[in-house]
């Protein structure tokens, strides 16, 4: 006999597809990609603490690119407009323990 719920909806069951109020961020270092979602409001420096806490590098040795142009710390992530966006990191040194 098999299991089915009716009182999930699909968003529940998709939580990556459900972009609502949400981005789906892909960030590339090297040969390693993040896949972050975050709001739409947030901004370029709340990203990169958030970049900070996954790979140890500081914010302030982070420098973000979209389309060949490097973002600044006070943009909003709802002015590139998409649900989904590639972006390239260039970091320096990682912080040492």
């Amino acid at each position: 006999m098999g299991f089915c719920r009716t009182d999930v909806e699909e968003d529940d069951l998709f939580p990556v597809l459900n972009l609502r109020d949400r981005m789906l961020i892909l960030v590339y270092h090297r040969r390693e990609r993040l896949e972050l979602t975050m709001p739409h409001t947030t901004n370029v420096i709340d990203l990169k603490l958030k970049i900070q806490s996954l790979t140890q590098i500081l914010p302030r040795n982070q420098k973000l690119f979209f389309r060949g142009t490097q973002l600044l710390d006070k943009q909003i992530l709802k002015e590139f407009k998409q649900d989904v966006v590639s972006l390239s990191l260039v970091a320096g040194p990682r912080r040492r323990h």
